[in-house]
């Protein structure tokens, strides 16, 4: 999951029901054993019938998961633990600008430059408010 998530990262996780998970966010699927869980971005939610909906993920440097029909509540990463402050997945002007940034290069060089000048959470306070 990088750029957005890194190995070691401590994540917060909460129990939300299938329907109110949309396209773009992140969730924690059990694996086949049931000990661990793979973290993964939603890219694509349809219908399954019968109370369940079909979802496609895909991890940030991988291709895509196979379809799963889910049910139920889902686990969906809220924040991550990062240089000892919670900062938010959902509503983070910084990581959705980094990932627009990586295809225009020259926007990514000021927005790396913005970053080592202005504190990580004094820019995005800048930005969302």
């Amino acid at each position: 999951m990088l750029p957005v998530l890194r190995d070691g990262d401590l994540l917060r996780a909460t129990w939300a029901s299938i329907d109110s998970v949309g396209k773009g966010d992140i969730i924690a699927l059990e694996r086949s054993g049931g000990r661990a869980y793979i973290v993964h971005r939603v890219t694509r939610i349809a219908d399954g019938g019968n109370g369940t909906r079909l979802v496609l993920t895909s991890g940030d440097n991988s291709g895509p998961d196979p379809p799963r029909l889910m049910e139920g509540p889902v686990l969906v990463v809220r924040n991550v633990l990062r240089r000892g402050l919670w900062r938010s997945l959902r509503n983070s002007f910084p990581l959705r600008l980094l990932y627009l940034c990586r295809r225009v290069s020259v926007l990514h060089r000021v927005y790396r430059h913005l970053l080592r000048l202005t504190p990580y959470y004094a820019l995005e306070r800048l930005f969302l408010e």
